[in-house]
């Protein structure tokens, strides 16, 4: 679904990513793991074409991205940024509904409004329907732009740290939540992640980076392993089993 081919980017002089190429399938649930600085939210913003690449191509579908507009692409891929400042005064409900907008034809529809009120159910909300953005907690906000994001009905999906501010029940529910959408909708989902746990239980391929360029990539099983992470996150680990989930643990 997304082939990347000797992807390079640079902020002014500052070589950000270099020579990044991948090929991944619908169906996947794909972590990019990397310290703070590696290029993980630099090459999400490339895949949905908030920025341009300096050299390499990104296909999806067999299309190049840069040929396509921004209704095309606003169909085929939904962005959950790191941080973002909605207008406060902006009430959940439409907050989420305006992930519907590519679908939208002169108004919102009966279909669209339902979306909204099933995904809100989804991830038990319905009490905040009417809450202003403004007034959220991070991880309540968090949960918002998620379900936007799902309403949005794309078959990618890119998120950039989706369990920050979320505790640990709503991080696993989250993560249920995203295995289920690559499974049984055939979504291709992908991730930065610095939860390396997170990325052993729940995902499929890796994608590791350091400094911008590949250290290791592959099925997660093999490609996030001890050498792997040393490399790209500089402290020693063991992977040990526990009744069959794989934990990385810090030596």
């Amino acid at each position: 679904m997304i082939k990347v081919n000797d992807l390079s980017f640079s902020y002014g002089s500052r070589q950000v990513l270099s020579e990044i190429s991948a090929h991944w399938e619908q169906g996947d649930l794909i972590s990019l793991i990397g310290e703070n600085g590696s290029g993980k939210s630099t090459l999400l913003k490339l895949l949905c074409g908030i920025f341009k690449s300096d050299e390499g191509q990104i296909l999806i579908k067999g299309k190049e991205l840069s040929s396509r507009n921004l209704k095309e692409r606003s169909k085929l891929i939904s962005y959950i940024p790191q941080s973002s400042s909605p207008d406060g005064g902006i009430c959940v409900y439409d907050f989420i509904l305006m992930g519907r907008k590519p679908w939208f034809g002169w108004q919102d529809s009966h279909r669209d409004r339902e979306r909204v009120f099933q995904t809100m159910e989804q991830f038990s909300m319905e009490k905040m329907a009417m809450r202003k953005m403004g007034e959220l907690s991070g991880g309540e906000r968090q949960k918002v732009y998620i379900a936007r994001a799902l309403i949005q009905d794309t078959p990618i999906i890119l998120l950039d740290e989706p369990t920050n501010n979320l505790d640990i029940r709503f991080q696993i529910e989250l993560m249920e939540i995203l295995s289920k959408e690559s499974t049984t909708k055939g979504k291709l989902i992908i991730m930065a992640v610095h939860d390396i746990n997170l990325a052993l239980r729940y995902t499929d391929k890796v994608l590791m980076l350091k400094n911008g360029k590949i250290i290791s990539k592959g099925s997660v099983h093999s490609a996030l392993n001890e050498k792997a992470i040393s490399s790209t996150m500089s402290i020693s680990s063991e992977i040990i089993d526990h009744k069959g989930i794989k934990i990385m643990v810090p030596q």
